[in-house]
Order: C-alpha cells, then structure tokens, then sequence
C-alpha cells in the first residue's frame, strides 16, 4: 500500500504542475483483486475514502456505488473531476482564454508558472485582447476523454 500512495502523491504533483486548468486531481485508485480508495488531491492536500473491498458482498449497494463513481467520472461536467471553468483550453489541453469579470481574455500566454505542489500555485498570464461575454458564448467545451 505504501508504494500505491507514494505513486498517488507522483501522479497528483505531475498533474497539478502541468495543467494550469486543474483545480483538484481526483484519483481513483484500485488494487488486489477487489479493493478501491478514492484520493482527492489540490494544493492544500489530499482526502483519502476509507478502503472499500467489493469482495465484502454484505452490502451488495457498494458494488452500486463503485459502478456510479465510474459513470459519473465518465459522464459529468468536466469542472466536478478537477477542470477550472474559467479556463478555455485548445485540444491539446493549452490554455487559450481565461474568463473573468463577464470578459474573455484571448490569445493567453503563461510568462511564469510555479511547480510548487503546495502553495497558490502562482501562474502569470499574458493576453492580447479581451472581449464582453454579453454577446457571445464561451468556445469550444472541453469534452471528457478516458
């Protein structure tokens, strides 16, 4: 299990570093023949579930729950698995615009980002125009991928 959690924490800094649109790194984690945990990890920390084990079949609702937890990764909004909804990306997961006060600010640059895990997680951005959201709607929307 140690090694497990150790890859976790890998995974999550790897992650929350990279992507500049990641405002939580949920994690599910499943090993041995039937156990599963989920780890949700930000800048502040990591939650960790208890450790469920679905060979126990006394609650047959857990294996319910675990294909729910799967379903609902695959199918929700984006901003309830980590994303920013401020944030516009392009395909390839780079951020081109940021929304803020009703406006869209375009053609983004990231002049700094830290690679601290804990922390603000300070990035700067530089943009070259900004346009009110009153007339149009916000492009393009990321779509899960698995």
């Amino acid at each position: 299990m140690g090694k497990l959690v150790r890859t976790v924490v890998d995974k999550s800094y790897i992650i929350l570093t990279t992507q500049a649109d990641r405002v939580f790194v949920p994690i599910l984690s499943v090993w041995g023949r039937h156990k599963f945990r989920l780890t949700i990890s930000d800048r502040e920390g990591q939650l960790h579930s208890m450790v469920y084990d679905l060979s126990d079949f006394r609650p047959i609702n857990l294996s319910l729950d675990f294909l729910r937890l799967i379903v609902g990764f695959c199918f929700t909004d984006t901003q309830y698995v980590g994303y920013d909804p401020t944030m516009i990306t392009d395909k390839y997961g780079i951020v081109k615009s940021i929304k803020c006060c009703s406006k869209f600010y375009d053609d983004v640059r990231t002049i700094y980002g830290t690679q601290s895990f804990v922390g603000r997680a300070t990035h700067v951005w530089e943009w070259s125009t900004s346009r009110s959201t009153s007339s149009s709607r916000i492009p393009g929307s990321r779509k899960p991928t698995l």
